[in-house]
Order: C-alpha cells, then sequence, then structure tokens
C-alpha cells in the first residue's frame, strides 16, 4: 500500500469542502480504503484534521460572535438582493448558534404564566390556616 501524504490530504480537505473520500484518494489512499472511510485513516491524517480544525476555531476566536451574527445577515441580504442562494444555508446554521440565536419567534407559543392574584397574596397566612403573626415555616 502506498504511503498517504498526510499534508496533501489537509490541503486537499480544505479545497474539497471536507470530502474525505476525495481527499484520501487524492493524497495516495486506494479509493477501496478511502471508501472505508475514517476508520483506515492514518495518524498523520488525523493530525492533518487536527490542525485544520484548530485553525477554523482560531477564526471564529477572531471574527468573534457579533460580527459572525452580521456576516450571516449580510449573506441574507445579499441572496435576496441576487436571487442566489449562495451560502445561504450557512448562514441558516450560522445564526441558529446557541449565541447569536437569530432564528427564534417572537412570541413564544404555549408558555402559561400564572401569577397569583394580589388578594391571595394579601390573604395567605389566612388561606392555608397559618398563624400570620409568628409564621416562618409556611410558603413565602
Amino acid at each position: 500500500m502506498p504511503k498517504v501524504n498526510a499534508e496533501v490530504f489537509g490541503a486537499k480537505m480544505k479545497e474539497t469542502g471536507n470530502n474525505f473520500f476525495q481527499s484520501a484518494v487524492a493524497a495516495g489512499m486506494s479509493p477501496g480504503q478511502a471508501r472505508k472511510g475514517t476508520s483506515k485513516m492514518t495518524k498523520a491524517m488525523l493530525r492533518a484534521m487536527i490542525d485544520e480544525g484548530v485553525k477554523l476555531a482560531d477564526l471564529a476566536d477572531e471574527v468573534g460572535i457579533e460580527k459572525a451574527g452580521k456576516i450571516a445577515v449580510g449573506r441574507i441580504i445579499v441572496n435576496a438582493a441576487t436571487g442566489k442562494d449562495g451560502g445561504a444555508m450557512s448562514a441558516k446554521i450560522l445564526g441558529s448558534h446557541h449565541a447569536l440565536n437569530l432564528w427564534t419567534p417572537d412570541t413564544q407559543v404555549g408558555v402559561i404564566v400564572l401569577n397569583a392574584p394580589q388578594t391571595a397574596l394579601d390573604n395567605k397566612a389566612a388561606m392555608l390556616g397559618l398563624n400570620a403573626a409568628n409564621d416562618t415555616t409556611g410558603p413565602t
């Protein structure tokens, strides 16, 4: 079996949009082995993927969550203006990030908030059968 070039693999992963099969074959792995997926990765290939992941994490830290939200909204505006879907799914996923949470409804349907009437709060001790003067054990 020919040696797999991890540097070529890492570069192809980035070039092909993380297509494992294409990247592994380009790096020297046989198509049969590449079809078996990540179970046939060498340690060097794994390191190349981790290095790329670290670069992406650094990029996310550098951009910041507020700017990422603006990027998502900007992409949607461009797509709407041009009628193209170039990156709309990425923008949607980014906007769904827990720190941005751009796609939540303005109102929450099905949420019921119960507030006790003020007269019930004023007469709590009498309603619960407690002595209001020395009540320290009742609900507050």
